[in-house]
């Protein structure tokens, strides 16, 4: 990384706390895990940190979170970010959510842009909105831990009870505060019935401190109608707070009207036959985008099937 993108990188963070004037310096630096000392240096623009009599340069991967924590593109950029009625729609009910301090249990299909919406979200209010992305091997403990990471949660207790009050209190404070805090599990169709259960201990002791979200696929609501028949404890009041607060984002539009605006007829037809969603429509298009325009080549349906190796 050249000091020209480093100096791009300082100069749009500048522009980003003017926006963000209840944001710290601090709050960035914890945030985004970089060294405070070293964000003065870099916003100073030394690039440099002393150590001794000699001087070390900044670590590049500091200036990579702090583009990441402002979304900042560090390269060229082949998929530029379009209004889908699904982002409209999810950045819509993260916003009444959040201001209301509600639950909110957003369903979407598989690669409908969930996560891009969330991260979108996110940008705007990096010091109240912490997200957690639920894996499919997790158990309690792991999920607990995610959170009390991104809480901040710095020495957690012993026991689940315990860090699950630790991780409430914390939520609680950031509201006494001031802030607007929101807890939002990404890809919540991982989660288990212990996992569901820690949710429901969270709601119970957050109702209007903290807005929890839940965001995942319609597996989510099938693991909560299969638990409810099994009679699993704690499932149908779960099931009863947010029952209410369950939102479908729409369909997908696979014709991606958006998104193929003077694309070629016969590669349009293509990506319309074989791609089920924009994830899809992202790992066709992306590659080939960048090879036309590395290539001086016309983005083609032949270029497309070269690159992809069809």
């Amino acid at each position: 990384m050249n000091d020209n993108l480093k100096t791009q990188i300082v100069k749009a963070f500048e522009t980003w706390m003017l926006a963000h004037p209840t944001v710290s310096q601090n709050d960035v630096a914890s945030s985004a895990e970089i060294n405070a000392g070293y964000l003065i240096n870099m916003r100073k623009l030394d690039f440099f940190v002393k150590s001794g009599l000699n001087k070390t340069a900044i670590n590049e991967k500091y200036f990579i979170r702090l583009a990441k924590y402002i979304n900042f593109e560090l390269s060229a950029s082949y998929w530029n970010t379009m209004p889908t009625i699904q982002l409209k729609d999810m950045v819509a009910s993260l916003s009444v959510a959040k201001e209301a301090l509600d639950t909110a249990v957003l369903i979407g299909e598989t690669g409908s842009g969930k996560t891009f919406s969330l991260d979108k979200f996110k940008s705007q209010f990096p010091t109240d909105v912490f997200t957690v992305k639920v894996g499919s091997s997790d158990n309690l403990k792991d999920l607990i831990g995610k959170v009390l990471n991104a809480v901040d949660v710095e020495r957690p207790m012993n026991t689940t009870s315990a860090k699950i009050g630790q991780i409430a209190l914390r939520l609680k404070i950031l509201r006494e505060k001031g802030y607007s805090p929101m807890l939002v599990f990404d890809e919540a169709e991982y989660m288990k019935y212990p996992a569901l259960c820690a949710f429901k201990e969270l709601y119970d002791n957050l109702s209007k401190e903290c807005a929890l979200v839940l965001i995942g696929t319609n597996e989510l609501l099938t693991t909560l109608e299969r638990l409810q028949r099994h009679n699993k404890p704690g499932v149908a009041q779960l099931f009863r707070r947010i029952k209410f607060k369950i939102h479908h984002l729409p369909s997908i539009d696979r014709r991606f009207t958006l998104f193929l605006d003077g694309v070629q007829p016969e590669l349009k037809r293509w990506v319309q036959a074989n791609c089920n969603n924009y994830g899809e429509l992202h790992d066709v298009m992306v590659p080939a985008i960048t090879e036309a325009e590395k290539s001086g080549q016309p983005l083609t349906l032949g270029l497309v099937k070269t690159v992809l190796g069809i």
